[in-house]
């Protein structure tokens, strides 16, 4: 009975809190339950609310009530959390913590992850932060690299930490840089103290972020390292499968897909690693794991979005940089059943590695080399921008940010600022 009042708890806190208060949005794949937004953009773009300055990075913001959260970095000092009223962009407070040291593709990387009452962050250099909203002070922090650290020491840290907090009922749960560590663990949210641990996942380079997803009718954490894909238990960190999809591989970054059938997971990679459809089913308490293909073409760093009974995907990532090669990049329509590419847009527009985000029926991309948004109807016979307008400068061609939607207002990052325009009609 206990383990159920648990899991129902986790399912309650998982699912129902509003807005854009994590990682990739309310249901953690980059799409909002939004309606009424506008049908097409003016040609200067929708009405602009706000521009900020921000150091360098890749995280983007979250939205809870009237408040967007972010976290910002000063290179080689410290990491700083934002507040800020989400309609002005006027900043309200702020809390900078000294992290010093620099990592490659420097900058602020995190996301929060906000509930009503804390506000979870984590740093570059693995400070695992709670903030108390009310007293907007810290309630308590962990240094994820010093509690788990890597096999030789604190000394390698590659490109830092880019996994995102993710609230998990009464925890949050957080990803261990480490090999021979935990590869998550799960901290009570009001005292830090441990709940659970899971098995260590073996290998380092863990960039991808712990997302909760339902499978084979089983809600749990999906996670990825270097090779394998895991499949986390919600309320003990028990791995219920895993599946290696990879013999090598380079920085994961990127969360699974999941068909609306619930049964299909499509893993993607960049670096040349390709893509693996996978088909889940479950008999009893035991996963059953069957590789249906497999495709050349990968996305690094966002997730495919799966509407109707396509995929839409970036293709953006290293293979696809030399102008040769860019009929093979920019937005791809995909059969999910084969994963033959239906349409791909090349290099016009060729959007590097841009965030998508889909709401009310239609796709908004970014052009992370030219600053550009699209906004884009998601039809299977071609592809079919309805709006575009130049929305940052996107200078040194990095906007990786993934792009946020609430009350109508979207959020968007480059390296230099962040941007907020209200789509609302």
């Amino acid at each position: 009975m206990r383990y159920c009042c648990l899991l129902l708890s986790i399912l309650l806190t998982t699912t129902t809190h509003a807005q854009w208060s994590q990682y990739l949005g309310p249901k953690g794949d980059s799409t909002s339950p939004e309606t009424g937004l506008l049908d097409e953009w003016p040609a200067d773009g929708p009405k602009e609310l706000w521009r900020i300055e921000m150091g360098p990075g890749f995280g983007a913001a979250a939205v809870d009530g009237d408040e967007a959260f972010l976290l910002d970095r000063v290179l080689g000092e410290a990491d700083v959390l934002r507040v800020l009223e989400v309609k002005t962009g006027k900043e309200k407070w702020r809390y900078r913590y000294d992290a010093p040291g620099r990592v490659g593709f420097e900058g602020s990387r995190c996301t929060p992850s906000v509930t009503d009452t804390h506000i979870f962050t984590t740093g570059e250099f693995g400070h695992l932060h709670a903030f108390d909203r009310k007293t907007r002070k810290v309630a308590w922090s962990i240094n994820l690299l010093e509690k788990y650290p890597d096999d030789d020491g604190n000394d390698k840290q590659g490109w830092g930490y880019g996994m995102n907090p993710l609230v998990v009922g009464e925890t949050i749960v957080a990803a261990s840089y480490a090999s021979e560590h935990p590869g998550l663990i799960a901290f009570d949210q009001k005292t830090g103290d441990v709940a659970w641990e899971s098995e260590a996942f073996g290998g380092s380079s863990m960039y991808s972020s712990p997302i909760i997803r339902t499978i084979a009718g089983v809600q749990g954490i999906a996670v990825r390292n270097i090779k394998n894909f895991f499949f986390i238990d919600l309320a003990t960190g028990k791995t219920l499968f895993k599946h290696e999809c990879y013999t090598k591989g380079k920085i994961p970054i990127t969360p699974v897909t999941v068909m609306p059938d619930g049964e299909h997971v499509f893993i993607t990679q960049g670096y040349e690693m390709g893509s693996v459809m996978l088909k889940i089913t479950r008999d009893g308490d035991n996963f059953n794991v069957e590789e249906k293909y497999r495709t050349i073409e990968g996305s690094q760093i966002h997730p495919p979005i799966a509407i109707g009974e396509h995929l839409y995907i970036n293709h953006g990532e290293n293979a696809t940089h030399g102008k040769a090669k860019r009929k093979f990049a920019g937005l791809a329509c995909v059969d999910p059943t084969n994963g033959n590419v239906v349409w791909n847009t090349g290099a016009d527009p060729f959007i590097g590695r841009g965030a998508l985000l889909y709401a009310d029926g239609k796709l908004i991309m970014q052009d992370a080399e030219g600053g550009m948004l699209f906004l884009v109807d998601p039809s299977p016979d071609k592809f079919k921008p309805i709006s575009s307008f130049r929305a940052t400068d996107a200078k040194n061609k990095k906007a990786w940010a993934p792009l946020s939607l609430a009350n109508g207002l979207l959020i968007v990052r480059d390296q230099n600022e962040m941007v907020c325009f209200d789509l609302k009609k």
